[in-house]
């Protein structure tokens, strides 16, 4: 039953109901399915007597606790509830994954939704893009060439909710490849022509369309990882080089610059968040004030924004389950033999997480339900290991280290920007 009702509440979170059906929206289908849900996962917890409060389950109570505490730190009582109401959602798609993706077989499911509700939705924005350019599908972005006065405009592809901006939407794009390509050694060629392939290049062009920068960097990262995995890091630095030439030639990027400070001034909206970050250390501006204090702008990057709206104490949580995470991999990597049936989970979400997390460099993804189902999909394949859910001596000092690590490189990128 919970599990069932994780795998509708991670097609229903995707597909953006409320914006896709509005009138569906005053009933509020998404809350309803995330309390039942909830109650069955307590239940499929009670019955099976599995342990559920390893480390990162601690790191994302901690997680939580800072969103809310953000709020009531900057004197603002009224928003305990709000921020409640607003990131919960998305933050609870982690623990129904955890709990309820508990066998292969499960996984197996959870994939599948993943990727037809992934190609449900590119097949949406490819029609539209052919088909009716005024589609919500489509964000008709203004740009203005420098050999010509004229405003020209690019039209992206994207989806509805919070999969609204092309980047969003390519990101999770980007995390379904390796999804699609799961097992590919094991896979008969028939399954390889009639699905692997087709989805994948469904996926691939609707990349294209969104015409995401943060997408080409995000494939030459798979790229490199997936080939380092293989072979060795310098031939992995090659693939990756030569992708990025590759998209360029293509004009992946629909002809805009690719730089740090290409597109939205990232630079200097950095530089907006790093002085948040002096004023309040600790704890933060908080949750959802990045804008308030940058005139309207997001951060652009999901280290920045949780550094910023929640302190050194928030990002340490937020960065914990995150550094957990790579710990869960590399334990799996290291102890799983590769001829074990559940060695390819290990290798796919391994690319999933960390395509995902060169990503969120560029983008705003905290809090958002994409951050938390990479994460859940994680913890689901390393609860099939008993040495994935151990928690690594140093993690806590790698967390420290990375998250003062953090605030530095961010200060030099802005310095020499």
């Amino acid at each position: 039953m919970g599990f069932a009702l994780t795998l509708l509440y991670v097609a229903l979170t995707l597909l953006s109901v409320a914006e896709a059906m509005p009138t569906l929206a005053p009933y509020r289908v998404q809350l309803v399915i995330a309390i039942i849900t909830t109650l069955a996962s307590l239940v499929s917890v009670m019955v099976s007597h599995r342990p559920i409060f390893n480390t990162q389950m601690f790191l994302w109570f901690g997680v939580v606790g800072t969103v809310l505490f953000s709020r009531l730190a900057q004197g603002w009582l009224g928003g305990i509830p709000l921020a409640f109401a607003d990131f919960l959602p998305s933050a609870m798609l982690y623990v129904f994954l955890f709990i309820n993706v508990s066998t292969e077989l499960r996984l197996k499911l959870t994939r599948l939704v993943l990727i037809f509700v992934g190609l449900y939705l590119a097949g949406n924005g490819i029609s539209a893009y052919y088909h009716d350019l005024e589609s919500p599908y489509i964000m008709k972005q203004a740009i203005h060439p420098i050999v010509t006065p004229e405003v020209q405009y690019l039209y992206r592809v994207r989806a509805l909710g919070f999969l609204e901006d092309p980047n969003d939407f390519s990101q999770f794009l980007l995390f379904l490849l390796p999804l699609i390509f799961h097992n590919w050694k094991r896979k008969s060629w028939t399954v390889k022509m009639l699905f692997t392939l087709p989805a994948a290049g469904v996926v691939l062009y609707t990349m294209y369309l969104t015409r995401s920068r943060g997408a080409l960097v995000g494939l030459a990262a798979i790229v490199a990882f997936a080939i380092k995995l293989r072979m060795n890091t310098v031939l992995a630095a090659i693939a990756s080089v030569a992708t990025v030439v590759v998209l360029i030639g293509l004009n992946f990027a629909g002809g805009r610059a690719l730089s740090l400070g290409g597109g939205a001034d990232r630079i200097s909206i950095w530089s907006d968040g790093l002085g948040m970050f002096k004023r309040s250390p600790l704890w933060g501006v908080g949750y959802n004030a990045y804008a308030d204090n940058a005139g309207g702008m997001t951060a652009h990057n999901s280290y920045l924004l949780a550094l910023s709206e929640t302190g050194l104490l928030g990002y340490f949580f937020w960065l914990g389950m995150v550094v957990t995470a790579v710990h869960q991999i590399q334990a799996m990597l290291e102890n799983t033999p590769k001829d074990s049936p559940s060695y390819p989970w290990v290798t796919t979400v391994r690319l999933c997480l960390y395509g995902f997390l060169v990503t969120s460099f560029f983008l705003s993804r905290t809090y958002d339900s994409p951050t938390y189902l990479v994460l859940g999909l994680v913890a689901a394949v390393a609860s099939l290991h008993p040495e994935g859910l151990l928690p690594h001596p140093m993690w806590a000092i790698t967390t420290a280290g990375l998250a003062l690590g953090t605030v530095v490189f961010l200060y030099a990128v802005v310095r020499i920007g």
